[in-house]
């Protein structure tokens, strides 16, 4: 009886973990879509048609918060040089990190899986 109590509890637990994980994807995915839908149309507006590459309404982050910042040309050249080193640091990082992220996360899902039964 107290295993039944504890394994119930468990896979409730197991389940409001997992909702709880879909809700805030979904609110964020939900989101991503509004600011980016967002920034898009504030791109065409500004600039009209075709953007960058041909691509309408397509301008990078970085773009757009440095255009807002009105730089001179040296400042704006410094903080690209520095914007990419730091975006290769960055992308170094992942390399090195990103597969034992992945591997923290498999080993997660694998140990849930193993609680679960197939009802």
């Amino acid at each position: 009886m107290v295993s039944d109590t504890l394994r119930g509890s468990k896979l409730l637990a197991v389940v409001v973990l997992v909702a709880t994980f879909v809700a805030g994807a979904l609110s964020g995915a939900a989101v991503h879509r509004v600011v980016v839908a967002a920034g898009a149309e504030s791109d065409v507006a500004a600039r009209g048609p075709g953007g960058p590459e041909g691509r309408p309404g397509r301008r990078s982050l970085d773009d757009r918060l440095l255009a807002e910042l009105d730089l001179s040309a040296e400042q704006r050249a410094r903080v690209d040089s520095v914007l990419e080193r730091r975006r290769r640091e960055m992308e170094a990082f992942w390399d090195t990190t990103g597969p034992r992220v992945r591997q923290i996360v498999d080993t997660t899902r694998a140990e849930i899986r193993q609680l679960l039964t197939p009802a």
